[in-house]
């Protein structure tokens, strides 16, 4: 009894505990892991998932990372959609974020261009990321890999290489977060023509491919040559000239020169140019043996023509004229060939070798002793009297060479 005794008890606030959760949501190819991200609580560094103790008060959870391709939702847990929170003794908090990868995203864009003529639009060309359609300009959402752009070409047209974020065979890479575009250019190719001129000159003809110019519409081009133009209807055409009949056009044009071209089209038209046979006329032509030769006007005869003489063995070559009516080849006949005599004592034979031109229609030879051919015991030069005398003994003798010559007219 009389004591007095004193109990104590001490009470001690509990330390608060807050933890930071991390979600990663990798749904388009990303790699991230939690622990690419760096958990905060007020600036400082902690870890994942684990309680730090702290003091009664207010905080702020936040993060960092380095990888690039996601974006962080809000807060949740028992933070603010900020990741602020209130501490009070004792509590257990936990604040939660998750991460999401970036969808990639594709663009390509076409481009047509229509310099030549061609009339192709963006729509003709489709494109491709891999297998997957997808429209000109219009941005496409892919997983994170490599991929490439393609598309479908169309003729006449010459495509570019691909640029911008495409490799230029089309190839790219994409990362989560990308947004890449890539580009390619469709030119129209400008359509070409060639004209091509042959001149057959088998009748005397001398005019070559340069005397007849020729022509696409209105513009003149060479032989040969291919020439650039727009897609469009054309005719094909040339100066013809006198003495010569052209050809249809053959080849890529119409008969009548005319021709389509469309853009990348590498045509060519033909035509030939011959020339016109000349326009004949039959001459009497007789052999002129230069010193030998005596005019059918000196034996009283009122035809032109040469009796030769003396004409020994041997082998002759005399000049054969045609219309010299005066007996002066020089001044009155015309020049059609040569003529080779061969006397060989008992005979004569003769050859003919005529310019170009002129062929010969008939002949008449007529060799012997007397000066004209004796037909019933009378002197003659009509040709069709004429003969070679029988027996020759190897002596002196005339030789008349007369020729029905076709040559040209005029």
């Amino acid at each position: 009894v009389g004591d007095e005794k004193t109990c104590t008890i001490t009470n001690s606030d509990v330390q608060p505990k807050l933890k930071l959760v991390k979600t990663v949501n990798n749904q388009f190819g990303g790699t991230a892991t939690v622990a690419d991200f760096q958990a905060k609580i007020d600036g400082d560094n902690v870890p994942w998932d684990v309680f730090q103790g702290r003091n009664a008060g207010d905080y702020t959870a936040s993060e960092s990372f380095t990888v690039t391709g996601y974006t962080a939702g809000e807060w949740g847990g028992d933070c603010d959609a900020d990741g602020d929170v209130t501490l009070a003794v004792g509590d257990e908090k936990t604040c939660t974020i998750t991460n999401s990868d970036v969808q990639p995203k594709l663009t390509l864009v076409k481009t047509v261009i229509n310099d030549n003529g061609g009339t192709l639009t963006v729509g003709d060309f489709p494109l491709f990321v891999g297998t997957t359609p997808v429209v000109s300009g219009v941005a496409n959402g892919f997983n994170a890999g490599n991929y490439t752009a393609s598309e479908t070409q169309q003729a006449g047209y010459t495509a570019s290489v691909w640029t911008g974020d495409c490799a230029a065979d089309g190839t790219v890479t994409l990362a989560v977060g990308d947004d890449k575009t890539c580009y390619i250019t469709n030119n129209d190719i400008q359509p070409k023509l060639t004209l091509v001129k042959t001149v057959i000159n088998d009748n005397g003809g001398t005019l070559t491919v340069g005397d007849f110019p020729l022509f696409v519409g209105t513009t003149p081009v060479v032989s040969g040559v291919a020439n650039g133009f727009n897609a469009g209807n054309y005719t094909a055409s040339e100066t013809q000239q006198a003495g010569y009949t052209a050809s249809v056009w053959t080849g890529d044009c119409a008969a009548d020169g005319t021709v389509t071209l469309a853009v990348g089209d590498d045509k060519t038209c033909y035509i030939t140019n011959d020339d016109d046979p000349m326009e004949m006329a039959t001459e009497t032509a007789y052999a002129f043996g230069d010193d030998l030769a005596t005019c059918f006007s000196e034996g009283g005869f009122s035809q032109w023509g040469w009796t030769n003489y003396p004409i020994e063995v041997g082998t002759y070559t005399w000049g054969m004229y045609a219309g010299a009516s005066s007996c002066d080849p020089e001044t009155s006949g015309t020049y059609v060939g040569d003529v080779e005599v061969v006397y060989d004592g008992s005979t004569v034979t003769v050859d003919f070798d005529l310019l170009a031109g002129f062929t010969l229609e008939s002949h008449h030879v007529y060799a012997g002793t007397t000066e004209f051919p004796l037909n019933n015991g009378v002197p003659t030069v009509a040709p069709g009297q004429y003969y070679i005398q029988d027996a020759l003994a190897g002596g002196s003798i005339y030789v008349i060479v007369h020729a029905v010559v076709n040559m040209p007219a005029g």
